[in-house]
């Protein structure tokens, strides 16, 4: 996550921020797949335990505007669904900007 330059995306207008959505969305529905694929009468699965390695984030993620107005889209529309798939979330190298 820490690598991942959502200014840049955000930055080179919609259809990089449609194209980003998209992967975003993909490796959502894998992991709500992965947990139906080992969920079992015997062993119910729920939620997902997740791991941000914030390793390379910077303040250049955080101050620009445009790429907040995308995050507050995205979790306003979202909340409920990461709230009921997140079981814990760990992040690890979490520098100062990260805190």
């Amino acid at each position: 996550i820490g690598k991942f330059d959502f200014r840049e995306i955000v930055e080179k207008g919609d259809k990089s921020i449609a194209e980003a959505k998209r992967y975003l969305f993909q490796a959502v529905i894998n992991g709500i797949l992965s947990i139906a694929a080992m969920d079992t009468e015997d062993q119910e699965i729920k939620d997902a335990f997740v791991i941000f390695d914030m390793d390379g984030s910077s303040i250049k993620q955080l101050n620009y505007l445009p790429s907040w107005v995308q995050f507050a889209e995205l979790f306003g529309k979202y909340w409920d669904l990461v709230f009921q798939l997140l079981g814990r979330l760990v992040v690890i190298n979490a520098n100062y900007v990260t805190k």
